[in-house]
């Protein structure tokens, strides 16, 4: 099984969520999700039987969490993608990925000497 953690739980982030509970994606579950509005995350993730979490990096400490899939705001993409390229296995990024040139070529580096940072 491979386990998604959900950064940002906004409204596109239903759809995500949805997904993965609806079996779409074979061996692919929720598992935990994280928003700084900490009541959001609470109630977000007991709809999907998913952790919650306040932060990023207290999210992904969590050895089981395969996936990140970022879904905040789009001007808090690229930062928050370049903080955490290398500390999980894989990361997924809702678009835009970045809002500027610049966002983008620190965040395109940061992918090349990782590997670990796709676009959906």
């Amino acid at each position: 099984m491979i386990h998604f953690g959900i950064i940002g739980c906004g409204a596109i982030a239903k759809r995500h969520a949805n997904i993965l509970a609806s079996g779409t994606v074979p061996h692919a579950c929720l598992a935990a999700v994280c928003d700084v509005n900490s009541e959001r995350a609470q109630s977000f993730a007991a709809n999907y039987q998913a952790s919650a979490h306040d932060t990023a990096l207290g999210m992904i400490s969590d050895t089981a969490i395969d996936v990140v899939v970022v879904l905040t705001p789009s001007g808090h993409h690229a930062p928050l993608v370049t903080s955490l390229a290398g500390t999980v296995k894989a990361i997924v990024v809702e678009k835009p990925m970045a809002l500027t040139w610049m966002m983008l070529t620190k965040l395109s580096l940061r992918a090349i000497n990782t590997g670990r940072v796709s676009s959906s």
